[in-house]
């Protein structure tokens, strides 16, 4: 299940009024990572409560996100794939990260 979150003010209307809303709830770039990525959870702003972190695939936490705007530095872990997971309002999203060297 995706999120997606309307914000007022600032944004592009589309033709109907309506808030434009991005497609893409997470952006990270680049994405597969080789040392540092940028990583953007969209439709959030700093006072918004949301909880997010990424795992590896064996279920351990490697990194609480605190701020919807971050830079990664995988460099220290494993090639392997790794994953976001996002809640807010009671929905979740899940994006697959990628290290790899």
């Amino acid at each position: 299940m995706t999120f997606y979150k309307f914000t007022a003010g600032g944004g592009t209307a589309s033709q109907t009024g309506a808030p434009r809303v991005s497609l893409q709830p997470v952006e990270v770039r680049p994405n597969p990572i080789r040392s540092v990525a940028e990583i953007r959870i969209n439709g959030l702003n700093d006072r918004d409560a949301f909880s997010a972190a990424i795992y590896d695939m064996s279920g351990r936490m490697i990194r609480k996100i605190t701020t919807p705007e971050f830079h990664w530095d995988a460099r220290n872990l494993a090639p392997g794939l790794y994953l976001l997971k996002v809640a807010f309002e009671g929905k979740t999203c899940s994006h697959q990260l990628i290290i790899m060297r």
